[in-house]
């Protein structure tokens, strides 16, 4: 660095009558920042609704989606692998339910194109090709944590229980108990780091982490890896 001083910093000494005038805008202009603010929110959750959300809402969603369709690179781009470095990470509980048995758990899917709904064991998972997946899981709370997922690729449940075409764009999954639910677009669904979860870090799933089968996927954050799922249901709209 040179070893010139810097120039002294100006300094502006403002009268008493200057100093309350500058208050006084200044309390005018952020109550007016938020009186519009109020405003604007009323007028959106007063606007005319759009499949149950107001209809602002569900066009901005729906612009951000088509954003992010534009972006997705389906199976092409996957998620970096790394060594697990520590112990899986709990991100939240609601939607867990600490008395599920695995030998009467059912998942139910369901959609349009199905002739009637199927009804999914754990062992009828445990059947299916297991795969194992290393990423790093990143929370919207801003920590992430290198873990390795086992279980079946959502694309190949959908090869074994899913219509034979036409699938719908979209699934709603939602937990055994009702409280947690999310939703997922199909090409999310099938990436080839989205799985079906029966063990991380090579222990089987705990409650706390979802037992018996949980979602994970590199391609979203965790809050849509879904814990303890109760139910899958495909449609054409969010």
């Amino acid at each position: 660095m040179s070893n010139k001083e810097l120039p002294p910093l100006e300094t502006v000494r403002l009268t008493e009558s200057e100093y309350r005038a500058l208050n006084r805008r200044s309390f005018f202009v952020w109550t007016g920042v938020g009186i519009a603010g109020i405003l604007g929110l009323r007028s959106i959750f007063r606007a005319e609704e759009d499949r149950g959300i107001p209809w602002p809402l569900r066009r901005a969603g729906e612009i951000g989606e088509s954003i992010w369709k534009s972006q997705f690179h389906n199976g092409e781009v996957h998620a970096r692998s790394h060594p697990v470095t520590g112990k899986a990470r709990l991100n939240g509980d609601v939607g867990i339910d600490s008395t599920i048995d695995a030998a009467t758990w059912r998942m139910k899917l369901s959609s349009p194109t199905l002739e009637q709904d199927q009804m999914i064991s754990l062992v009828d998972l445990q059947k299916l090709p297991q795969v194992s997946e290393t990423f790093e899981f990143k929370c919207v709370e801003g920590w992430s944590e290198w873990m390795t997922f086992t279980g079946v690729r959502f694309a190949d449940f959908l090869k074994a229980y899913g219509p034979a075409s036409d699938f719908p764009q979209y699934a709603a999954l939602t937990s055994v108990d009702g409280e947690y639910y999310v939703a997922m677009d199909l090409k999310s669904l099938l990436h080839p780091q989205t799985l079906l979860c029966l063990s991380m870090n090579g222990e089987p799933l705990s409650h706390a982490h979802g037992f018996p089968v949980r979602l994970v996927t590199a391609v979203k954050y965790g809050v849509k890896n879904l814990k303890q799922i109760g139910s899958i249901a495909f449609t054409e709209t969010i």
